[in-house]
């Protein structure tokens, strides 16, 4: 495994390690699912986190772009590349010699028809068992799960934080249930909707075929088997040229390739050779809540105030029981503005009232470089008091797996042993702002 941008890849896949992951994935007792990042999807994911999340659960990522390659080597590391058209062609032949159904859901508004994809596979194909599903993916969007656009210039950030939403990812609708596929049966299911929409596809709707043993995003590879593109000449392929050929062929996808090519090279570059010498600038978000708990007289001269007061944790999907607060990059964003787009993103709300800022108050080294490749945190405090009913709080799930309120005097044995240096010291920070002791 090999890891670029904070993506994993697998790297010692060859043509005859696919051909046994594909049959033992078909044979297995669970689902699968196959993602090919190449440079633009890895670019797309680290301005999408629920993608970011999606890639790196998958059971087999698959190369494709020589720039991942050329990464690779500058990380001393050998990667094989595997594109999602070759993979496409090796997975329809071992279904056709293995009598394995394959369901195809077609983007209607892309180059190759549900027609044309039938004729190519017939000919192509002979014996191979299949079903073609058109679907138009211009779906609305589920709140929880928007690309945040903020205009900076605004003071009701709230507000702007739900209006200015980019309307790009989507989960929420029910093709498959609604059109009774799974009558079919399929043990292959394969999306050509292209990133991040295929990807997000499978992932959220694959439990709802049952019968499916595998899956696949692809792209724009049934455009290459019908032949509604010419795919470039090996000799291209080989020396990495093929964007090249893309944009001699498809000039209108230029600032695609623009951002495949030098933008992901400039950001390889940055996250491995100069990150690593800078911490990042991060926010931590300590949201609380006010309940006063009735106590005697005796009781009230021995109790610390902070009994009155209680601290939202979340448990990380990642490690065992790992308790801490919100948190997330500051990156362009103000200490503000990145504290309440982390709280809405983590928690899924918006009725809570920043109350203080405080700025560079601990920082910590770290292992893993993750997408950003710097060397730790350096955290800055957003300290905000919730005002709604715990009923609205809906925890992103590729970020956590739970929540709870803690009484902020039990906050530091609740969170994880490596939180408790940052933790004492935004304890230490809330008992100020609130003026105890």
């Amino acid at each position: 495994m090999i890891n670029i941008l904070g993506i994993n890849l697998d790297n010692n896949i060859k043509n005859e390690e696919l051909l046994l992951r594909i049959s033992d994935f078909l044979n297995s007792n669970k689902q699968n699912y196959i993602v090919t990042p190449n440079p633009e999807i890895i670019l797309q994911a680290q301005e999408d986190e629920e993608l970011f999340n999606i890639l790196n659960k998958a059971d087999l990522s698959l190369a494709d772009g020589f720039g991942l390659k050329i990464a690779a080597g500058l990380l001393g590391k050998k990667l094989n590349r595997i594109t999602g058209a070759d993979a496409l062609p090796e997975i329809l032949s071992i279904a056709e010699k293995l009598n394995k159904k394959v369901l195809m859901i077609n983007n209607k508004n892309g180059l190759s028809t549900k027609e044309e994809i039938s004729i190519a596979l017939k000919n192509s194909y002979e014996k191979l068992n299949f079903l073609i599903k058109d679907c138009d993916y211009n779906f609305s969007v589920s709140d929880k799960k928007k690309i945040l656009d903020f205009n900076l210039k605004k003071e009701n950030f709230i507000n702007n934080l739900i209006k200015k939403a980019e309307n790009k990812v989507n989960q929420v609708y029910d093709l498959l249930s609604n059109n009774n596929l799974s009558d079919f049966s399929a043990d292959i299911l394969v999306c050509n909707f292209g990133a991040p929409y295929q990807e997000k596809f499978i992932f959220h709707n694959l439990n709802k075929l049952p019968s499916i043993k595998l899956a696949i995003g692809i792209g724009g590879a049934l455009d290459f088997l019908t032949g509604r593109i010419v795919r470039a000449p090996k000799l291209m392929r080989r020396m990495g040229l093929e964007w090249l050929w893309r944009l001699i062929k498809q000039p209108h996808r230029y600032k695609r390739i623009f951002r495949a090519v030098f933008v992901f090279s400039f950001k390889f570059l940055k996250w491995h050779f100069i990150n690593p010498f800078f911490y990042r600038k991060n926010v931590a978000c300590f949201l609380y809540k006010k309940i006063p708990i009735p106590y005697t007289a005796l009781e009230n001269k021995t109790r610390s105030e902070l009994e009155n007061y209680q601290v939202l944790l979340v448990k990380r999907t990642e490690g065992s029981d790992h308790w801490q607060i919100p948190q997330g990059g500051i990156d362009t964003d103000s200490i503000k503005l990145a504290g309440i787009r982390e709280i809405y993103e983590e928690l899924g709300i918006t009725n809570f009232v920043p109350k203080t800022i405080l700025k560079n108050v601990f920082k910590y080294k770290s292992n893993n470089p993750g997408r950003y490749g710097h060397k730790g945190q350096r955290q800055s405090l957003l300290i905000a008091e919730f005002t709604g009913n715990d009923i609205d709080i809906k925890i992103n799930y590729w970020d956590h797996s739970d929540w709870k309120w803690v009484k902020a005097s039990e906050v530091l044995d609740k969170v994880h042993p490596i939180r408790r240096e940052g933790m004492e010291i935004f304890l230490n920070k809330f008992k100020n702002f609130l003026n105890i002791q």
